[in-house]
């Protein structure tokens, strides 16, 4: 990148200024990088965790049905089913780490 600039003190001061300037918006994006890679395994050790007890409890959820429309079979487990259907309830939260 060329520069078109006067060989002076002053137009050096500024540049070096600049350069101290990009420097440090270098470190801080680096320092945001870091913040948000730290915030995402944080987040994916959460999520493996979640899905490990959402695997166990689709496992056991899936045996009881077995059981169920075993003894009593599948017209009356749908209609169980039907009566106590429920929605599920999701809460999403928005963070901002470092200002991103």
């Amino acid at each position: 990148m060329a520069l078109d600039i006067k060989p002076t003190r002053s137009e050096l001061i500024k540049l070096k200024g600049r350069i101290k300037q990009t420097r440090n918006g270098y470190k801080l994006l680096k320092m945001k990088r870091d913040g948000l890679f730290h915030e995402f395994r944080t987040l994916l050790t959460e999520m493996i965790a979640a899905k490990r007890e959402l695997t166990e409890a689709y496992r056991l959820a899936k045996t009881r049905m077995d059981l169920a429309n075993a003894i009593e079979g599948g017209l009356a487990v749908r209609a169980a089913a039907i009566a106590n259907s429920a929605h599920p309830e999701v809460e999403v939260e928005r963070r901002n780490i470092m200002g991103v």
